[in-house]
């Protein structure tokens, strides 16, 4: 830490230190390890610095903000520069180089003390004065002190076991859900650490360092079980980005030039090309560990003063302050509290941040906007507002449609804060966000309108079972466990609402009440979204995608209501008896895991989940086709979605093919390739025949196609046997874990 009395000429040094080698570590003077952990260091070191400059008068926490924010202008800048040019060691650079000197030169220009932990230093120095002369601690608080401090270790101990569980399985053949490979022990120890956990950190009785690591682990296991269990990635999407950002890595840009994706784009090559990390492993991280490590900490930045205070100003917080040593107490408690409320953020459904995607990437902006909003409410300073800005853009570059709502929402804000709110104004304001992006998508996507009665099947689905859920042969817990699983929402917006009646102050009801008018506004337009838009390019089970969507953000929106109302309900519990509490504990713990559980996809006595991972099946059935070729790619492969994302995986961006209607679509049949998933379609649903494969070619223009089946499509034997009828010759890859069936066009 740079030590808070220095000089210009030691900061200076220390500012060149740190440019130099991550200059260094740009252009691979040092091996991977110490790239990585140079780059991180200078995030940290000009983070910090980005946050005193903008919020002089926060606490030490402010380097949380200020290196989010500095990222986020990395992502802005490069984002400019690579759409009228293209991104390299070069651009990265001179990015680096542009963004550093400009914020040593504000520092410099208005004279201010170069470190952002002065006022830390100086905050523990007067706590030390003000004991001087009173009472020593209590002999029986400091023993319960050292007995949390003594407990909190087993959670640590806990998190760490079942981390070393889920690392050690790296599972590489067809799986659809990673809990069908674990234990009941591997739940069982999550529920004593999760349990452990609260406890402690309700109680508050602890250090408070090492509560806050405990904590953050505890967030990285919740999130990392899919990068962790699926060796070769999870989900479908991903695929398709991490192949953009390899061929981007090579050639600095790819064609066409579009304006939505750059954003994480940027990022990810720019810490590939910086640290050496392949772009799979940054990729495969950067969400999950993101979402784990910054949305607690931004929980607890933007809302401990809300829950301290309750509503009070500064001047109530002196004069309680002067009198008594209730207020520090009250503090203690409170911070336990929240704490214990940042554990059960865990309620909420974050499936969508489970793997790395341009909207769950802009979707963790969104959210750490909205609570950044929260934070600055009533208090906006030129820094806060900043910050705000940075963020909003930042988003828009990862992903527009997440981005251009939430900009209106951050002018809402100002609206509403500066504003006596009228019936008008406010109906006016959730009619624009949910109008919006269906206007969106009508101008600049070319979607049609349709009967919204005619769709309404089409957003009710995205609240009741799934197709493959069947709830009516199951045993009743598991069916009691599914009917939480869809009481989870509900749940979510009760504990919000329960939040917002305790928020009584009046500074915050205006703040509240935009909360659920921003809400309800994003809502309605996943509602329309849903029913009124139709993209000819989705196919029928990803239509209420969008709707989901939307869902998931207006969920995000109501988060300060949400951990507000976590933190009065631990306060009521800790009011309760000791085994009155120790019965809630354990039915939260309880609840916990079930969520937990619902986070990943799962197969069990309810779900009967299709979808499946990359597997090295796959892998090898791509690899085979292409040495079968020579590594020519003048031919097509009709298969599921996920051989498609092995082929991503493996051959990356190859030319794509120019079809008889002009399209250009990859050689390997996706979802979102067009007619060539169709007739992989009907080879698999209708019948095996050469003719599909004809149409396939003509329609390609090629004159070889195959055909892949995989063991776990069923009717996976029948298909098989009749393909082998029809095909001009077929192979085994891996035991019969996929079959190939090669295909001659008919002359």
């Amino acid at each position: 830490m740079i030590p808070y009395n220095q000089s210009k000429l030691q900061f200076l040094t220390l500012w060149v230190i740190t440019l130099t080698l991550v200059l260094a570590s740009i252009f691979g003077f040092f091996p991977i390890f110490l790239r990585t952990i140079f780059v991180f260091g200078y995030v940290i070191f000009f983070g910090s610095l980005l946050g005193f400059l903008l919020l002089p008068k926060t606490n030490k926490f402010n380097i949380v903000i200020g290196s989010i924010t500095w990222i986020a202008l990395h992502i802005i800048l490069l984002s400019g520069i690579y759409w009228f040019y293209q991104i390299n060691v070069l651009t990265i650079t001179g990015t680096i180089i542009i963004l550093s000197c400009t914020i040593v030169l504000f520092l410099w220009q208005q004279q201010k003390n170069f470190s952002p932990y002065k006022k830390c230093i100086h905050a523990n120095k007067l706590k030390q004065t003000s004991t001087i002369g009173k009472t020593p601690p209590n002999y029986h608080f400091t023993n319960r002190k050292k007995l949390s401090t003594f407990l909190v270790l087993f959670p640590l101990l806990g998190t760490f076991v079942l981390l070393t569980k889920l690392a050690t399985l790296h599972f590489t053949d067809t799986l659809s859900s990673p809990w069908t490979i674990v234990g009941i022990r591997f739940f069982i120890i999550f529920f004593v650490t999760t349990m452990l956990l609260l406890w402690t950190t309700m109680k508050a009785k602890t250090n408070k360092i090492l509560l806050w690591i405990s904590i953050l682990a505890y967030s990285v296991l919740i999130m990392s079980v899919a990068f962790l269990v699926f060796q070769y990635g999870y989900g479908f999407d991903p695929f398709i980005h991490r192949a953009t950002e390899s061929w981007i890595a090579i050639h600095g840009f790819i064609t066409p030039k579009v304006p939505y994706y750059i954003g994480q784009y940027m990022l990810v090559v720019a810490m590939h090309l910086s640290t050496g990390l392949s772009i799979f492993s940054i990729d495969q991280i950067l969400v999950p560990i993101g979402t784990a490590l910054l949305l607690p900490s931004t929980v607890f930045f933007c809302l401990q003063d809300t829950i301290n205070s309750d509503g009070m100003n500064h001047q109530e917080q002196l004069a309680i302050s002067d009198e008594t040593n209730e207020l520090t107490k009250n503090q203690d408690d409170s911070s336990g509290f929240l704490f214990s409320a940042i554990i059960a953020l865990f309620f909420l459904p974050l499936s969508w941040a489970i793997s790395t995607t341009p909207y769950s990437l802009a979707l963790l902006f969104a959210s750490l906007t909205i609570l950044w909003i929260w934070y600055e409410w009533g208090k906006s300073t030129f820094g806060t507002r900043m910050v705000a800005i940075i963020l909003i853009l930042a988003t828009i570059s990862i992903h527009a449609l997440i981005g251009i709502p939430l900009t209106i929402i951050y002018v809402g804000a100002w609206f509403f804060e500066k504003n006596k709110q009228r019936w008008w104004s406010v109906t006016t304001y959730i009619l624009i966000l949910a109008f919006l992006l269906p206007f969106v998508f009508i101008t600049a996507l070319h979607a049609h309108l349709t009967n919204p009665l005619s769709s309404l099947s089409i957003f009710f689905s995205i609240f009741i079972p799934q197709h493959y859920e069947w709830l009516h042969n199951a045993p009743h817990i598991w069916q009691a466990l599914y009917i939480y699983k869809y009481l989870i929402d509900p749940i979510v917006v009760i504990i919000a609402l329960f939040g917002t009646l305790q928020l009584k102050k009046k500074q915050l009801t205006t703040a509240t009440f935009f909360l659920w008018s921003t809400a309800s506004g994003i809502f309605l337009s996943g509602f329309l979204m849903a029913t009124t838009i139709h993209l000819t390019d989705i196919i029928s089970y990803e239509a209420g995608n969008y709707a989901a969507r939307m869902n998931q953000f207006a969920l995000m929106i109501l988060l300060p209501l949400f951990v507000y109302g976590l933190t009065k309900l631990f306060a009521w519990i800790k009011k309760c008896v000791t085994w009155q509490q120790i019965i809630i504990i354990i039915g939260i713990s309880a609840l916990l895991v079930i969520s937990w559980y619902f986070t990943y996809p799962t197969r069990d006595a309810v779900s009967h989940y299709t979808g499946f991972s990359v597997r090295q099946a796959d892998i090898d059935t791509v690899n085979f086709i292409n040495t079968l070729n020579n590594g020519q790619h003048n031919y097509i492969v009709l298969t599921n979605q996920m051989v498609g994302a092995a082929a991503l995986r493996e051959l990356g961006f190859v030319p794509y093919l120019t079809m008889a209607d002009g399209s250009k679509q990859y050689l390997y049949s996706i979802p979102t390739s067009g007619r060539l998933y169709k007739y992989f379609r009907d080879m698999v649903y209708k019948r095996p025949l050469h003719k599909w494969m004809d149409e396939a070619m003509d329609y390609a223009g090629v004159k070889k196609a195959y055909f892949v089946h995989t063991n776990y499509w069923a009717p996976a034997a029948k298909i098989r046997d009749r393909a082998k009828q029809t095909a001009n010759h077929w192979w085994t890859i891996d035991n019969g874990h996929a079959w190939v069936f090669e295909y001659d066009q008919k002359n």
